[in-house]
C-alpha cells in the first residue's frame, strides 16, 4: 500500500509541475509556483487521509475479530460442547484458575507501574492479563510492551533504570 501511495504521490507531483511548466507562455511564474504548490499540499492531504482511512479500517477489523473471539469465548465457557463429564469439569477448573491467577498478576504489574510512574499503568496490567493466558510466553511477551513508553518518556530521570527495575518486578511476580 505504501508503495501505490508514492507512486501516487509522485506521479501527481510530475504531471502538476509538466502541465504548469506546458503553460508557461501564458500566466506569471509566481502562478505557476502557487499552482505547483497547492497541487503538492492537496495530494499529501489525500495521501494523509489515505493513509488514515487504511489504520482506521485495519484496526476495525481487528477489533470485530476480536470482539467475535471473545464472544464465542464467552458462550464456550457457559455452555460448553459436551465432552465426557470429568474432562469438561477440569477444563472449567483450569480457566476458572487461570484467570484468578491472571487478574492477580495483571493486577499486580498495573500496580508496580503505577509506583515506578509508568504512564498507561491499568493498559499495561490488562494487556499482562490476557497474554498470561498464553503458555509458556504469554507473560515474557508482555514484558514488551511497556517498554517503548518508560524509554521515551520525558519525565523520567533515569528510563533504563526503570525500565530494569519494571522488568525484574514482572520477573518476580511471574515466578514467586
Amino acid at each position: 500500500r505504501l508503495q501505490r501511495m508514492q507512486d501516487h504521490v509522485i506521479d501527481s507531483l510530475t504531471r502538476e509541475f509538466h502541465m504548469a511548466a506546458g503553460n508557461s507562455t501564458e500566466r506569471n511564474a509566481g502562478d505557476e509556483i502557487k499552482e505547483g504548490y497547492f497541487a503538492v499540499f492537496k495530494n499529501a492531504e489525500d495521501t494523509v487521509w489515505l493513509v488514515v482511512n487504511s489504520i482506521v479500517t485495519g484496526l476495525s477489523g481487528g477489533i470485530s475479530f476480536l470482539a467475535f473471539v471473545l464472544l464465542y469465548v464467552l458462550f464456550w465457557l457457559w455452555a460448553p460442547l459436551p465432552t465426557g463429564g470429568k474432562a469438561g469439569v477440569l477444563v472449567r477448573s483450569y480457566i476458572g484458575k487461570k484467570t484468578t491467577v491472571s487478574a492477580a498478576y495483571g493486577t499486580c504489574v498495573a500496580i508496580l507501574f503505577y509506583g515506578l510512574g509508568i504512564d498507561l499503568a491499568v493498559l499495561f496490567g490488562v494487556i499482562s492479563f490476557f497474554l498470561n493466558y498464553v503458555p509458556e510466553v504469554g507473560a515474557f511477551i508482555s514484558m514488551l510492551f511497556p517498554v517503548p513508553v518508560i524509554l521515551l518518556d520525558g519525565r523520567i530521570g533515569n528510563p533504563f533504570a526503570v525500565l530494569a527495575f519494571a522488568t525484574l518486578g514482572q520477573l518476580f511476580l511471574k515466578f514467586f
